[in-house]
């Protein structure tokens, strides 16, 4: 049986940009998605924050019904 093996030769200068590539697309995955859970956490801080108003609103709507 005769087996046919592709080898694919890179020079080093070729290789060390395959790594430093791989690398700075790691880096904007990270720095997306770390951007990506700020803004998912500011977010939820401005709804909790509403959901604060609201209550308060509601309760003074109610005090002069107490009265």
């Amino acid at each position: 049986m005769h087996t046919m093996h592709l080898t694919i030769a890179l020079s080093g200068g070729a290789m060390t940009a395959i790594v430093i590539g791989a690398i700075a697309l790691l880096l904007v995955i990270i720095i997306v998605a770390m951007y990506n859970k700020l803004v998912r956490l500011r977010q939820s801080c401005k709804e909790s924050w509403a959901d604060i108003d609201t209550e308060l609103q509601r309760r003074h709507d109610l005090i002069p019904n107490l009265i």
